[in-house]
């Protein structure tokens, strides 16, 4: 059993801050090119939207999250979470849905893309 003191919790801002990173860099390394407009036109929403998300400004909602998700060939996992040691080991819905996917170290399969 994980102790409550030993893991990391973080804040909105935070957390906000990181998602964004991760959305940032998936479009620019994705290999094709990717615009803010691109995603804007997909999502139906102005340039500006995509851009504060990016930024961290904003809240992305799941509409968002599942274009991201689909856009960028990553799971939602990776999107909200990245490679979070922590996450992956005790808080990944994926161990408790698909616990035969778990690895002997007790780490669950999240699958990610290479950025």
């Amino acid at each position: 059993m994980v102790k409550k003191e030993h893991l990391h919790y973080y804040t909105t801002e935070e957390y906000r801050e990181k998602l964004a990173k991760r959305l940032k860099l998936l479009r620019k390394n994705y290999p094709y090119k990717v615009t803010q407009k691109d995603i804007a036109d997909f999502l139906h929403v102005e340039r500006q939207h995509i851009n504060r998300l990016e930024n961290g400004k904003i809240d992305v909602n799941v509409k968002e999250l599942i274009c991201y998700s689909k856009m960028f060939g990553c799971d939602m996992e990776y999107l909200l979470y990245g490679d979070d040691e922590e996450y992956r080991k005790y808080y990944s819905i994926y161990r408790h849905l698909y616990p035969e996917t778990d690895y002997e170290d007790g780490t669950a399969y999240c699958p990610r893309p290479e950025i």
